[in-house]
């Protein structure tokens, strides 16, 4: 039917609509139906799709505010339906809760109904999504990581690292420690390219450090 091709034309064509109401007694941002009127008017006359709207039921009720005045709370079971040029049609049926202390209830909940099936059957979003565009993430930089370990050192190193006693890896691992400290972690794999091919001798290490 064309009815359900319209629906979809016309959400391809709505905007958001944004909770920009504020309901001071109760403390709640809301949409009114008019923020809806008004972005929706322009879409639905250009595609051809209109609502026309039928009480199936109604309640009222009587109430008392704390000040001791009346109110007339109304609730109203409404079928819209909304119809293609061609005479498609599809239904929706909603609620609608209003008070008022005068004559207003029913438009109240007739408003809220219709505001409702507005939203729900367009999907009408209340904000615009971001535009990727207007995102300029910043890139972190990969910190460098050094890994200077007697036995975690770059391939090229290891295969020309000797191997060394504990009491050698001990005195290897303090100087890798205080180069560390001194910001100069660097320059202990050039010490270890400096190391190969030596031979393990008494005064080895304070020959290679001065």
């Amino acid at each position: 039917m064309m009815i359900f091709k319209k629906i979809i034309e016309v959400m391809q064509n709505v905007e958001a609509v944004g909770k920009d109401r504020r309901n001071q007694m109760q403390g709640y941002n809301f949409r009114g139906i008019d923020d809806l009127y008004n972005m929706l008017h322009e879409a639905l006359s250009k595609i051809g799709v209109f609502s026309v709207p039928f009480v199936l039921e109604d309640r009222t009720e009587e109430r008392t505010t704390a000040k001791g005045g009346l109110l007339i709370y109304r609730v109203l079971k409404i079928k819209y339906t909304f119809y293609a040029e061609d005479g498609s049609s599809i239904e929706s049926i909603v609620l609608g809760e209003a008070m008022d202390s005068g004559d207003k209830g029913s438009n109240k909940a007739m408003s809220v109904a219709h505001k409702y099936a507005l939203l729900q059957i367009f999907a009408i979003p209340t904000s615009d999504p971001k535009d990727v565009e207007n995102e300029n993430p910043t890139p972190i930089a990969a910190a460098k990581k050094h890994d200077h370990s007697v036995n975690s050192v770059n391939p090229t190193v290891q295969k020309q690292t000797p191997k060394f006693d504990k009491s050698v890896k001990n005195c290897i691992d303090g100087l890798r420690k205080f180069l560390v400290s001194k910001n100069l972690e660097d320059h202990f794999d050039a010490f270890l390219e400096k190391a190969h091919g030596r031979e393990m001798k008494p005064g080895w290490l304070e020959q290679l450090l001065a």
